[in-house]
């Protein structure tokens, strides 16, 4: 039995050790992704000169962003704001117009965005902080997760607080019933009940989870990023050392006394040794400087297709294409969009619910428990789309086959037949009125010559 316990403890302790070592192993990479996506990547590149060349300090750090260029243009769920309306009381819309404002809703979900796409996982935490709601976006460098028996059941929280120096360093650990403070030892500190019964975190993923809380992918993008920059700055190498012509001089007999080598330049004479194949002149060598380049717009142009964009979307030169071409060139990225418009459809149900909580728990001015948000999101079309869809909807109307109704609820899938029509009777309402204040004001005289003075 004895033997059997102590067998029990040293596999929980390995299994431990295999946990942290992943954890340290996604940690670190989050963090190098981090620094790519934030121009921090100078540190790096030196650490790759170090490993490859005998003098290191002979070669200068040099990189481009292409992290953050394809980041930037995958990210498209939020290229225009969404729009969000509470269905609930007048006091409902109001308290929320104030929390969204104050938390700069549309702000951080635009960046949550950009890092679930640079990062695949994302924690977005609802906080109450001096007076008001605030949203935090918390990146998997500091975070640790434990879940039950699906990636989607969070059962507990662990936000590192880094410092400086290690003993400064704290923990955050939440839990639906608790919140503690541990110390770097991860002795606790201090603890007190959960206000929220809940975990104030809404977990914001590129796809969602099968295999794990923490979804992998888009290591391509990283690992192009540091080959381009080898190859930058080896092409900054070679053109400092090669692309220059190099000085020579060719002599039978220097003479006693004579130097091997002699500065010249512009206005200065030479003396060379009186042999007929004495000679002087310049050689350039047979740098490969083209290669390197075209191997640079290979890499660069090859990580955008396979991330469902244009080559055209990175390039510097002009492009002539039709707009067929054009809107071939951006079908799998708005499909891209529809899909990840889907997923955060969730999460800003998700948000809203949370941000309700944390705001009743801290306020006598509630939002009703029966509040739900309405989110809508811009509808993005390749070019020349839109007049082809309203071609195509005047032509069912006329022939009696769709309705108005149909069209809106075409134009926007948020809404259901009865919001629909209650969507264009108010258009035509504001219509009506818009028409009718233009006939009156043709009715008045811009300028009253009977009373002028």
């Amino acid at each position: 039995m004895l033997f059997q316990s102590k067998v029990e403890g040293v596999v929980s302790g390995m299994f431990d050790n295999w946990l942290e070592m992943g954890n340290q192993q996604r940690k670190t990479n989050t963090a190098k992704r981090l620094d790519y996506y934030r121009s921090n990547q100078v540190d790096y590149i030196k650490e790759e000169i170090e490993r490859f060349f005998a003098k290191p300090e002979q070669l200068s750090p040099v990189f481009i962003n292409l992290t953050r260029k394809i980041i930037n243009n995958l990210a498209q769920t939020y290229c225009k704001p969404a729009k969000r309306e509470i269905d609930g009381t007048q006091s409902d819309n109001e308290v929320y117009q104030t929390i969204s404002e104050g938390a700069a809703i549309d702000t951080v979900m635009k960046q949550a965005s950009k890092l679930t796409k640079l990062l695949k996982t994302v924690l977005v935490r609802v906080v109450w902080r001096n007076g008001r709601i605030e949203l935090d976006t918390l990146t998997g460098d500091i975070l640790d997760v434990v879940t039950g028996d699906s990636p989607r059941d969070v059962l507990k929280v662990i936000v590192t607080h880094t410092a400086s120096k290690t003993e400064d360093v704290t923990y955050s650990v939440w839990t639906p019933e608790t919140f503690q403070r541990l110390n770097y030892r991860g002795d606790l500190i201090s603890e007190e009940d959960n206000p929220y019964g809940c975990l104030p975190f809404v977990a914001l993923h590129d796809e969602m989870p099968t295999d794990g809380f923490w979804i992998e992918g888009g290591q391509d993008i990283i690992e192009a990023q540091t080959a381009i920059n080898e190859r930058l700055t080896d092409l900054c190498y070679t053109l400092r050392n090669q692309a220059f012509g190099v000085g020579y001089i060719k002599s039978g007999d220097h003479g006693p006394g004579q130097p091997n080598s002699l500065e010249v330049g512009a206005g200065t004479l030479v003396n060379l040794p009186a042999d007929p194949d004495s000679e002087i002149g310049y050689v350039s060598t047979k740098a490969p400087i083209e290669g390197a380049i075209k191997a640079i717009e290979f890499l660069i142009n090859q990580t955008a297709i396979a991330n469902g964009l244009s080559a055209h979307s990175l390039t510097t030169k002009p492009v002539n294409e039709s707009g067929v071409a054009k809107i071939m060139g951006n079908a799998e990225l708005l499909e891209k969009r529809e899909d990840d418009i889907a997923l955060f459809r969730k999460y800003e149900h998700d948000l809203f619910n949370l941000i309700k909580i944390v705001w009743n728990t801290h306020n006598s001015k509630k939002i009703s428990e029966g509040a739900t948000l309405k989110v809508d999101f811009a509808e993005i079309k390749p070019p020349l789309a839109d007049i082809d869809e309203h071609e195509k909807w005047e032509r069912l109307i006329s022939m009696g086959q769709a309705s108005q109704i149909d069209y809106a609820i075409a134009r926007n899938p948020d809404l259901n037949r009865e919001t629909a029509k209650e969507y264009l009777q108010q258009v035509r309402k504001e219509n009506a009125e818009i028409s009718a204040q233009d006939a009156e004001d043709l009715k008045t005289p811009i300028f009253d010559f009977d009373n002028a003075a």
